[in-house]
């Protein structure tokens, strides 16, 4: 097993039994399914660096969805808010809420724009939203998170990589990529290594990653037909399906690359 793919199952793992120790109901068999790796790596770091000085309030950047992320923070017995700029998927996460008992507090708006006061939370986070953004307004969303979050707060934050294979739609600005995703417009924003770094010199970085997903194996000897056949129409990075039947010949190189920063604010 690599290990990368060994410590995210062992990480998983260990946060998953914390949960279980911390839930309300203390001793349920049941926790949320971790359906983001890199949450786990965010709720380790917070178990290993400790919680001294902080209360357990999280506030969700992006927290919509079908499987909201807060729940995990709520089985642990956090206060936790949530804001998304679709109405649509803050409505899925409540219903999400709703049904398993977890108490989330969740609004629509911008991260761009966060409706709290300063320093309202000792964790916030970002999981795979941020990353539609320009880069422009990545440095006013990372601002913003900054200014809510409490004195000795962790920050967590993830950027694609100009290293993700392929890179589709039209490039506008440097790493400024803009497409369709279910038919609406989207960009797709890629940083390079040292603009990754520029946005955290006021903090104190306490964990950093480069991480690359490969196409497994079995995909890389696939047939042309199979290929074909495993077209997804809501993909982003393969938005016809002549996109994706393109690929194919370069398929070997497919890698998703991103980083992911947890970062204390000083």
């Amino acid at each position: 097993m690599p290990r990368q793919r060994e410590d995210t199952s062992r990480c998983e793992k260990a946060v998953t039994e914390n949960a279980k120790r911390s839930h309300p109901r203390h001793g349920v068999d049941h926790v949320a399914p971790i359906t983001r790796p890199m949450l786990a790596w965010f709720l380790y770091m917070i178990d290993r660096v400790g919680e001294d000085g902080l209360d357990r309030t999280v506030l969700d950047c992006g927290a919509g969805g079908s499987t909201p992320p807060l729940a995990h923070f709520a089985e642990r017995g956090y206060e936790c808010h949530g804001i998304d700029i679709s109405e649509e998927q803050v409505q899925r996460a409540a219903a999400y809420a709703e049904e398993r008992g977890y108490d989330l507090a969740l609004r629509v708006g911008d991260m761009r724009d966060l409706p709290y006061e300063d320093a309202s939370f000792s964790y916030v986070y970002e999981l795979e939203s941020m990353c539609h953004l320009t880069k422009a307004d990545t440095g006013k969303a990372i601002a913003e998170m900054t200014r809510v979050l409490k004195p000795g707060g962790l920050l967590f934050a993830h950027f694609m990589s100009t290293d993700f294979w392929p890179l589709t739609g039209s490039e506008g600005a440097p790493g400024e990529f803009a497409g369709l995703e279910c038919g609406e417009p989207v960009i797709h924003s890629y940083f390079e290594d040292d603009e990754v770094a520029s946005y955290f010199e006021a903090h104190d970085v306490v964990w950093k990653e480069k991480r690359f997903t490969y196409l497994p194996l079995r995909t890389r000897t696939t047939t042309l037909e199979r290929w074909k056949a495993w077209y997804d129409p809501k993909s982003t990075r393969f938005p016809t399906e002549a996109d994706w039947l393109a690929a194919y010949e370069e398929r070997e190189r497919y890698c998703y690359a991103a980083w992911e920063v947890i970062a204390q604010r000083t």
